[in-house]
């Protein structure tokens, strides 16, 4: 066995057979005693790290990515109205600009605005009940989501009707 291991590595030196000796699994990886990364041969026959292609998409995962992404926007509508309000835009500014927009263009902003509002409150909700320690069942997660999605609906056709 030691005459295997002794020509399976480049170096045969000491410290390269004492690697193999103490950590057979690092030897078959291509580890060498000098370095923790594997040979360019090795790393060829691994397989690739799962992607985003072997997931199961369902409610629980869709719902957690948007509501992150519906907070970064949100985080960002706010940060602009401040730079807005500092830059001296006031409401009357506003008002006068969104009266100057065609009406479905100003439908279509106020609905861009709403729904990523209302869903990352709603979903934010979610979250605090959660934290109370209910609905952490498979089923009560799924039933909050889509109480999640129904209020959001909602609630923005209501506020785009106001």
């Amino acid at each position: 066995m030691l005459s295997s291991l002794r020509t399976a590595a480049a170096p045969a030196t000491a410290r390269a057979l004492l690697v193999q000796r103490s950590f057979p699994a690092a030897a078959a990886m291509g580890l060498r005693a000098h370095s923790t990364l594997p040979d360019a041969s090795a790393k060829k026959q691994r397989p690739l790290s799962p992607h985003l292609t072997i997931y199961n998409w369902n409610i629980t995962n869709t719902l957690s990515a948007a509501h992150r992404v519906t907070g970064a926007a949100t985080g960002a509508l706010v940060y602009l109205a401040a730079w807005a309000a500092a830059a001296g835009a006031g409401s009357s500014d506003l008002v006068a600009a969104a009266a100057s927009l065609p009406s479905a263009v100003f439908v279509l902003g106020k609905a861009a605005v709403i729904a990523p509002t209302m869903f990352h409150s709603f979903n934010g909700i979610r979250h605090l009940y959660w934290d109370s320690g209910r609905a952490l069942s498979l089923k009560g997660v799924y039933q909050t989501g889509y109480a999640v999605v129904g209020a959001t609906v909602v609630s923005t056709i209501g506020l785009l009707l106001w």
